[in-house]
């Protein structure tokens, strides 16, 4: 998957472990509760783990849950994703929210795990009676670790919940340009009308990755009146860009500059363009 806007990575980020035509994935479209031993079973001989716990949580029978949380603490990453994306599929809240905290929140967890934690948890949210999860989320809002902070704001923004927003907000200013640029592109992932004033001033970030995810989160927010401030943003970054590129060639600690500047982790210019793309678009249907 070529990742070159903030859209883009997070399209990336979703749990898809099915090649196009896959056996395994015509399994997936096809299986039912009469199925569901025999992937089992295949899952305990440790074959195609990833793919048949991701189906088995697609069939969605309460007692599998047990069976799936079994494997959160298999040695690869894929299955742990799969662990977390097949939970959240399956009613059996008791049981599950507990291990979806536990994945999202250890802060030694491959970061794509802890993403598909909270999405697991967001779709928990968004069915039934939805107060226990909430409940939860708000409570690991007070957690020591920021990425665990960063991950429960975003996923009870996605519910609604004005605190998730508020919290992205805040993480928007955050002194770790990592955590600023999630905050950011999350503000933009659930359209925070709020954050406008917060997004303008991020788009002259020190980070030009930062800068790419206010861009793109005004885009998903802004109306016309917007597409000034996100040109003239491209402008001012056009030769700090250059600049930034030179001292990368030039310097013996090239990642430590990548790291703290963000280069080449999007295409700024193909960042603009979605993000006035997307707001011409938007403006069309008014």
């Amino acid at each position: 998957f070529l990742v070159l806007t903030p859209g883009d990575a997070l399209l990336s980020r979703g749990h898809d472990p099915f090649p196009p035509s896959d056996v395994l994935w015509a399994v997936h479209q096809l299986a039912d509760f009469s199925h569901l031993k025999t992937m089992a079973d295949i899952v305990s001989e440790g074959k195609w783990k990833e793919q048949l716990i991701t189906t088995i949580g697609k069939v969605g029978h309460p007692r599998y849950a047990y069976f799936i949380g079994g494997y959160k603490d298999d040695k690869a990453v894929g299955v742990r994703k799969a662990v977390a994306h097949g939970l959240g599929l399956i009613t059996n809240d008791d049981f599950t929210l507990p291990v979806l905290i536990q994945l999202l929140s250890r802060s030694n967890e491959d970061f794509l795990v802890r993403w598909e934690a909270s999405n697991a948890m967001v779709t928990m949210g968004k069915r039934g009676d939805a107060q226990a999860v909430r409940k939860r989320l708000g409570d690991l809002l007070r957690d020591r670790e920021k990425l665990t902070v960063l991950l429960t704001a975003r996923a009870l923004a996605i519910l609604g919940e004005e605190k998730g927003s508020l919290k992205l907000r805040e993480m928007a200013m955050d002194g770790d340009p990592k955590i600023r640029m999630e905050a950011v592109m999350y503000l933009g992932e659930v359209t925070d009308v709020g954050s406008k004033d917060i997004l303008i001033k991020s788009v002259k970030d020190d980070n030009l990755a930062v800068r790419a995810c206010a861009m793109y989160a005004l885009g998903r927010i802004g109306d016309a009146s917007m597409i000034a401030t996100l040109r003239k943003a491209l402008e001012g970054s056009t030769d700090y860009m250059a600049t930034l590129e030179k001292q990368l060639k030039e310097s013996s600690s090239e990642e430590a500059l990548k790291q703290k500047y963000g280069v080449g982790v999007f295409d700024l210019r193909q960042t603009l363009q979605e993000a006035i793309d997307t707001i011409q678009k938007k403006d069309g249907k008014d």
